[in-house]
């Protein structure tokens, strides 16, 4: 079921990008924004506050983890809808809250399909790791990684 979740969201990127090192970055960015906001880590302009404005919002997120990795995880405009973009968090929600998902599952989970994707390299950029470290909320600091 877990993985079934994540697959959903990833998928639901696939019309934006057909990398899947963006549709993983893509992914766990809405996720980690998701979660930013229900710990009121962010200021409250970037929050996911509803429909109203959601995919500029989620874009204007997007950029925020762009300049806060020094990275582009993801560099063109989403030309997301409101109504089809919130439905999808709304699923997300609704499935956090039930407990068919964790935060940390999905870093896990991500983790696994980032190695699938590379076909057994264990190269994983420092960037995704670090997503993945902040959706484990503080359960761990470091990863060793021992190539």
């Amino acid at each position: 079921m877990k993985h079934n979740i994540l697959h959903t969201v990833c998928d639901f990127f696939r019309d934006y990008t057909n990398t899947p090192e963006e549709l993983l970055n893509l992914t766990q960015i809405l996720f980690l924004w998701l979660k930013w906001t229900d710990e009121k880590v962010l200021d409250e302009e970037e929050y996911y506050i509803g429909k109203e404005g959601v995919s500029e919002r989620f874009h204007d997120f997007i950029q925020h983890m762009n300049n806060l990795c020094n990275v582009q995880t993801y560099n063109h405009k989403l030309q997301l809808n409101d109504e089809t973009l919130n439905s999808l968090i709304v699923k997300i929600r609704n499935s956090l809250e039930k407990g068919l998902i964790s935060y940390g599952d999905v870093a896990e989970i991500a983790y696994d399909m980032s190695l699938q994707e590379q076909k057994a390299d264990t190269k994983i950029p420092k960037e995704l790791v670090q997503l993945g470290c902040d959706l484990l909320n503080g359960e761990i600091g470091e990863v060793y990684c021992p190539l």
